[in-house]
């Protein structure tokens, strides 16, 4: 788990691969089918998952670009056996101690950025590292801060978090205020909440003045008015949106730019399979209430997944999708509680009389046989 943390976040090879997606894709496709050897047990949150890659597969039927939908099929598939990473029972903070030394080498070659070398490419102004955009860099930084305090390793935080500052990503301090923000409702409660509050709006208020740059999320804006305009009952198909958004594109201009992602990756999900996702969204819901240290990097991922597209990059949706796997990692025991006393809730739930359970305790001789005095040992 360690190599794979830290090899995930240098994947990107100068004037080899434009950016480092493809290659973390490639990366996870080799790796996880032989990290995923062992006996996986199901539960059903696994059901869940299987239900929602069945629609997904149905959908290959009516998505307009076939290659686009078995491209996205596969890469649904990835997550998935990164979702299964977790009840494989590998240790997480060896992945994310991985994770924190890739980005570290990313962060010598962003302060290298800050200072003016520009090898390698960026597409914004701000330091990327190895990912050449800044948002997944600072995104990922955060994750990973996030995942290093849930394992409480700390010092691997002087690699993470001046990954974030250099990278000046909005939602990087988005995904930490809403893992802050549920921390402290779940020590504080109302007070918690409060003092989040009164943290963040003037901090809010810093960042924007330091950044206040609405273009962002105007384009935001517009993308997800135009993906709410194709939304449709069964959905697009698998891979569909980034064939048929200029078709439902009246916000946009898509001969200057053409978007890859709605930027909401729920958004895109309703867009490509409408109901079927279902099933999908509600194991995403359930983790969300689910109580456990993994709670708070699941938290911060869905915040990012609502203004960016963190399952579109290989090492967030990596890191998303085992914080997902390890908060469903106990739903199997309780259900097999459950199904352990069905036997005595049927009869009671129907009305119908069971059999009489002797309440008086039953005291074990030393022969093996019940202390009773009616019994003779001849």
């Amino acid at each position: 788990m360690f190599l794979l943390g830290l090899a995930l976040p240098l994947v990107y090879i100068p004037a080899v691969t434009g950016f480092m997606i493809l290659s973390g894709w490639i990366l996870l496709s080799c790796v996880l089918p032989f990290v995923l050897t062992c006996r996986i047990e199901m539960g059903w949150a696994h059901w869940l998952g299987l239900a929602f890659l069945a629609y997904a597969s149905i959908s290959l039927l009516w998505t307009p670009v076939l290659v686009q939908g078995v491209w996205k099929l596969w890469l649904l598939w990835i997550l998935a056996f990164s979702f299964c990473v977790s009840a494989a029972g590998y240790r997480l903070d060896r992945l994310l101690l991985g994770a924190a030394m890739g980005l570290g080498v990313n962060l010598a070659v962003a302060l290298a950025q800050a200072f003016g070398w520009h090898f390698l490419p960026q597409t914004s102004g701000a330091p990327s590292g190895l990912f050449v955009n800044a948002n997944p860099f600072g995104e990922v930084a955060a994750l990973t801060s996030i995942g290093l305090l849930t394992t409480r390793q700390f010092w691997p935080l002087t690699l993470t978090l001046p990954c974030i500052w250099l990278s000046d990503s909005r939602t990087a301090l988005l995904a930490l205020g809403v893992a802050g923000g549920v921390w402290l409702w779940d020590k504080l409660r109302w007070r918690g909440l409060v003092l989040a509050l009164a943290l963040v709006l003037p901090l809010g208020a810093i960042g924007w003045w330091h950044k206040p740059s609405t273009s962002s999320l105007l384009e935001r804006e517009a993308i997800w008015l135009d993906t709410v305009d194709g939304l449709s009952p069964f959905g697009r198909g698998a891979g569909s949106f980034l064939t048929l958004y200029p078709h439902f594109a009246t916000r946009t201009d898509t001969m200057a730019t053409r978007p890859e992602s709605a930027h909401n990756d729920f958004l895109e999900l309703i867009f490509e399979f409408g109901i079927g996702a279902i099933p999908l969204f509600g194991l995403v819901a359930i983790a969300l209430f689910t109580h456990g240290p993994w709670r708070y990097l699941w938290w911060a991922f869905c915040a990012v997944a609502l203004v960016a597209f963190p399952t579109a990059i290989p090492v967030e949706g990596f890191l998303g999708m085992v914080a997902l796997g390890a908060l469903c990692r106990g739903w199997r025991v309780a259900w097999i509680e459950r199904t352990r006393l069905r036997p005595a809730i049927w009869p009671w739930a129907g009305g119908r009389s069971s059999s009489a359970i002797p309440l008086e305790p039953l005291h074990p001789h030393s022969a093996g046989l019940l202390r009773d005095p009616s019994w003779r040992v001849s």
